[in-house]
């Protein structure tokens, strides 16, 4: 029984272990289809974006040079990405594509195929929208949602993470070792029940072959007594004795014990002793080996090689300790540190923040991670060729939390090769083992990959300690001026963390086309090495919203000379843009509306004088264009229009996202409890009667100045 027993657990354990691996299969594949369905969508939206003006122009290489980047920016495993015309044809590809891929025109916007090659193809239709109507040739204009084209995308099929299959390993060992353990049970139990049952068989045997005794059965059993008590007598004499002498000859069981303990604490710390003394040793042949490599080498580089190798030593002794990491405070601090590096090999830096990076908070071992990137900075930009290097920040949520960091530059850097060797004699200098060390002490993973003709990409996977969301506010609308597609391509994710919608412009005259279509919250503009600042500056002093500007380190001096907006230092960081804004004084602005001429001059007279901005209307329609592309913190507005009423008016401007908040007013010269309910219910907020003396003035200024301290 009981080895039928031991058998049934151990089926019962492997099916118990078979079902939870079968779970966690479903449940992976379950977690990752999604995450990397959400991610397919955000990159198909984000390329139908980007594609829609161009597909206007027909720009065939400026679209090609978008998607090689959006290819190497994006984490999904790509084989190619496609746009096609709205005929099905072919307008341009990345630099994976294949000629296996074919393409049949069909009537859905959105779908997905298999392909021969087992790889999938997503498309999604790509419309037109009131931002491209203005790039069409007069007479060439198409409708709203007309098919424009199509963007494609080649992806690899859906494979499981292969920390699943270790943690798979994992329960498949367990399972082995359990199923190991209980049959060799079983063996022994089974081996102890035929021994048992031999020795039974043989004492048998013995009886019955012994002859019976002579004596009588009471004496024997009195004769047996007899014997136990001698021998029990006997037993215990020899155990006082015993006693007795390990009394008198050395240290009780306590002081035995402790004097082990001594000893092994003894032969612990002469191991220490040892280990210390080897690897001194071996950091004095490490620091020989350096020396050679540094000889020649400049002051300058001589220094900061010398400070790695001191950071190697302090790390080798330091416990790792995770707090809290602000991603926007340490972009600015370290982007000082890595420009010496930079301006050395002639190179601009191109940083790409996901925004994720701003909405969640982290918990990593930060001073890890800051000598980690300066010494991969240091070492990427030693031997680059080319004068653009793209670094990329995204937040991984599809595991495990991780932060995924990517160098992207033109050529081979030699310096980074020996990331791709496994001689563990190589001579390498105090960067790379610092890089080397902090990558195994901090559990990092590395990945370097080169293509002949596009250059090298270095990969850093990073693990966080704790993760936690941690919501920011980002404004409605922005538009960003950049006279480099390939750069403004590449940034545009990053864009995402100041504003919900994001309009790129290349000249400064297609700033104020934007600003006549739309309400802009926040302007930003890399500004050209070489460049028309009159033209820039006229372009700006049009601009009534928040403006921020980027400029190389080389000419950031000339350009604060002829702008008056903040001009700050290359890379483009998201933190300076989301801060300036809030700390820039707005004047408030009220909107006038009123057919009399007279009652409009007498109105701007009482204001001229005060801190505020005043725009004025004589119709409702312009009323209610100049509210779509502007915000007004109020509205005084005339009940009776020439071309329509003023509760009409009010309730257009009511709609607007930016003006829900705004304070509208009735502007009239009486108003009966019936009309003033009619105009609360048309989406005022109050009633001002005319004329306007100095206590309805003083009024009205305080509440505009509350809301626009408000907004």
């Amino acid at each position: 029984m009981k080895l039928r027993a031991l058998l049934l657990t151990t089926l019962f354990a492997m099916a118990l272990i078979g079902l939870a691996g079968t779970l966690s299969w479903h449940s992976q594949w379950q977690q990752q289809e999604r995450s990397r369905s959400e991610a397919e969508q955000q990159l198909l939206t984000s390329l139908s974006l980007m594609v829609e003006p161009l597909l206007v122009k027909g720009a065939a290489e400026q679209i090609k040079a978008n998607l090689l980047s959006s290819s190497f920016a994006s984490t999904l495993p790509l084989k190619s990405i496609l746009v096609f015309d709205a005929g099905g044809q072919l307008f341009a590809a990345s630099q994976g594509y294949t000629a296996n891929v074919t393409w049949s025109l069909s009537k859905k916007m959105t779908g997905r195929k298999s392909l021969p090659d087992g790889s999938d193809l997503l498309w999604s239709a790509v419309l037109v929208s009131p931002a491209s109507m203005v790039f069409f040739e007069p007479g060439a204009a198409k409708a709203e949602g007309e098919v424009l084209g199509y963007v494609a995308l080649q992806i690899a099929p859906l494979q499981l993470h292969a920390s699943w299959y270790h943690q798979s390993a994992y329960w498949l060992v367990a399972l082995l070792l359990t199923a190991a353990m209980l049959a060799l049970m079983a063996r022994k139990y089974k081996t102890n029940q035929q021994r048992m049952m031999m020795d039974l068989n043989r004492e048998l045997h013995l009886l019955l072959q012994r002859p019976a005794p002579a004596v009588a059965g009471d004496a024997l059993w009195a004769e047996l007594q007899n014997a136990l008590t001698e021998l029990n007598w006997t037993h215990h004499s020899l155990k006082g004795q015993v006693a007795e002498r390990l009394a008198l000859a050395g240290p009780s069981k306590e002081q035995f014990d402790e004097l082990q303990a001594h000893c092994t604490a003894l032969a612990a710390q002469l191991s220490e002793s040892q280990q210390l003394q080897q690897q001194e040793l071996a950091w004095q042949r490490q620091w020989q080996h350096s020396l050679g490599l540094l000889q020649g080498v400049a002051e300058a580089e001589l220094k900061s090689q010398l400070e790695f190798g001191q950071m190697q030593l302090h790390f080798l002794q330091r416990q790792a300790q995770p707090e809290l990491w602000s991603p926007g405070n340490w972009f600015q601090a370290e982007t000082l540190q890595w420009r010496p590096y930079l301006q050395k090999a002639s190179a601009e830096l191109v940083l790409v923040e996901d925004p994720a990076l701003h909405q969640t908070g982290f918990e990593l071992d930060v001073p890890v991670l800051t000598w980690t990137c300066r010494a991969i900075m240091q070492l990427v930009c030693t031997g680059m060729q080319g004068q653009s290097l793209t670094w990329h920040w995204y937040v991984q949520n599809f595991q495990d939390h991780s932060l995924l960091l990517q160098w992207d530059f033109a050529g081979r850097s030699t310096a980074l090769q020996f990331l791709q060797s496994d001689d563990p004699q190589q001579p390498l200098l105090p960067a790379q083992r610092l890089v080397l060390q902090l990558i195994k002490q901090a559990g990092y993973k590395v990945r370097l990959s080169c293509l002949e003709e596009l250059g090298c990409s270095l990969v850093l996977e990073i693990p966080l300690h704790k993760v936690w969301p941690q919501p920011s506010d980002v404004t409605q609308t922005m538009a960003y001026l950049d006279a480099q597609p390939a750069r403004s391509a590449i940034l545009k994710p990053a864009l995402y963390a100041l504003a919900e919608q994001v309009f790129q412009v290349q000249r400064p005259a297609e700033l104020l086309l934007e600003r006549k279509l739309r309400l802009l919250d926040l302007v930003v503009i890399q500004l050209p090495d070489d460049g028309d600042g009159e033209e820039l500056r006229q372009v700006l002093l049009q601009l009534d919203c928040p403006v921020v500007a980027f400029a190389s380190p080389h000419y950031q001096a000339r350009w604060r000379s002829e702008l008056s907006c903040p001009v700050l230092s290359q890379p483009l960081q998201i933190r300076p843009v989301r801060q300036l804004p809030q700390q820039q004084q707005h004047q408030p602005r009220i909107l006038l509306v009123d057919d009399n001429e007279t009652n409009l001059a007498f109105v701007q007279a009482l204001l001229a004088r005060q801190s505020l901005k005043l725009d004025t209307a004589t119709t409702g329609q312009k009323a209610v264009q100049l509210a779509k592309t502007n915000h007004y913190q109020m509205i005084l507005l005339d009940i009776q229009l020439p071309d329509m009423q003023g509760t009409v008016v009010a309730q257009q401007i009511r709609q607007l996202p930016h003006h829900q908040h705004s304070l509208i007013l009735a502007f009239t010269a009486h108003a009966l409890p019936a009309e003033r309910d009619s105009f609360l219910a048309a989406g005022m907020d109050d009633v001002v009667l005319k004329p306007l003396d100095i206590h309805k003035i003083a009024d009205l200024l305080q509440r505009c100045k509350a809301l626009a301290e408000m907004a």
